[in-house]
């Protein structure tokens, strides 16, 4: 039997944030994973970027929150974690008062909006047409992409040089309260903490069940990923994220291919998530019809879960029905670039600690959070 003061299951990027964080503190960390990697799931299937109109304001905080870490993280993280990258939402005519309303509810200091004229639109991206932007263009220019891997691989990589373990392989057979703590069977032994962090994914109500504590109703949605060639004689390097503004689609550069999805949101029940021929399709279809593309060859494609509760905000906190049990789930389609103050909230929840100084001006209230909200309806 091994003993730490918190465990953790799932070594997506919400467990490895909160481990990293938990460990910076001092606690001793088990992160209890089931695939035989890190990230295997929707961590490891993003589109990694960091843009700080994505979500609902609840979500915005958590991202605007994650800013700092993101532009000077400590120094265990050896290598930038983003490289700048705008981003450029579009409007056929027909959506033109959809993107003005997108515009004025969306302005503010931080984000830098700014709209930009047809000509500009082309400019930015020439292979756009130019009914695909006649309804109006709007640049996002604090967008960042976020390397994954090293942002992930440093989190995991602080939880084991302050002395906490992680376990690949290691499904969850049995999950139960006692008087010495959370006993935790594993495939590989048996493990006891103090505190029990769900930190699962699309699992996550299914972590809860185990618990024999009453989960929150969370609906993992897939999301469809395909890469293809760019067009020869154009640099797409600098190009920025394109987004439809109703989300029929979004494209950026990544590496040396275009990276596109349909932007589906299609409810699954959790599992290892695989594209469909029509998603793949219906992105081709969408991209080719909003540019002078002809996609010749889908180089790859994948999808991965995105996994909502109801309200569409993250869940962060200690359920009320079972002391030590702490959720961190749901982060829909900002796990990542919410990672960082997700990690650092939850910590200071889980030790009981006020929030950092550089939270202050964020006015984030943490009930908003709070699992409880979900258990009172």
């Amino acid at each position: 039997m091994e003993k730490a003061d918190c465990i953790i299951i799932g070594a997506g990027i919400a467990g490895a944030s909160v481990g990293f964080h938990l460990a910076q503190k001092g606690l001793s960390v088990i992160i209890l994973e089931k695939e035989s990697s890190a990230g295997y799931h929707s961590t490891g299937r993003s589109a990694v970027f960091f843009r700080g109109s994505h979500g609902l304001p609840h979500v915005r905080i958590l991202t605007w929150a994650s800013k700092k870490f993101f532009e000077s993280p400590p120094e265990i993280f050896q290598h930038p974690l983003t490289t700048p990258r705008m981003a450029l939402f579009i409007a056929r005519k027909e959506k033109k008062d959809l993107l003005e309303k997108w515009f004025l509810k969306n302005q503010s200091p931080e984000l830098s909006l700014r709209k930009i004229s047809v000509e500009e639109a082309l400019e930015f991206v020439p292979i756009l047409k130019k009914e695909s932007v006649d309804g109006g263009g709007i640049i996002e220019t604090t967008g960042k992409d976020i390397h994954q891997p090293e942002l992930l691989q440093g989190f995991l990589k602080g939880v084991i040089q302050n002395g906490g373990k992680i376990y690949f392989n290691t499904p969850v057979s049995h999950i139960e309260k006692q008087q010495i703590g959370w006993r935790v069977e594993g495939a590989k032994g048996l493990y006891v903490g103090n505190v029990l962090i769900n930190a699962a994914g699309a699992w996550a109500d299914e972590v809860a069940k185990q618990a024999s504590i009453k989960p929150l109703g969370i609906v993992p949605k897939k999301r469809t990923v395909i890469t293809f060639d760019p067009p020869p004689d154009y640099s797409i390097i600098h190009w920025p994220m394109v987004i439809e503004i109703g989300e029929e689609f979004y494209f950026k550069p990544h590496h040396n291919e275009i990276l596109a999805s349909p932007a589906d949101q299609t409810p699954s029940i959790p599992c290892d998530a695989k594209p469909d021929e029509s998603d793949c399709m219906l992105a081709q279809k969408r991209i080719e019809k909003a540019t002078r593309l002809k996609i010749q060859k889908i180089n790859r494609k994948w999808a991965g879960l995105r996994s909502f509760v109801k309200d569409q905000i993250p869940v962060i906190g200690f359920d009320p029905e079972k002391a030590g049990f702490f959720w961190v789930a749901a982060l829909g389609g900002s796990g990542i670039e919410t990672s960082p103050a997700v990690g650092e909230i939850s910590s200071c929840l889980i030790t009981s600690e006020a929030l950092p100084d550089h939270y202050s001006h964020l006015n984030i209230e943490l009930e908003h959070y709070s699992p409880i909200r979900l258990k009172q309806e």
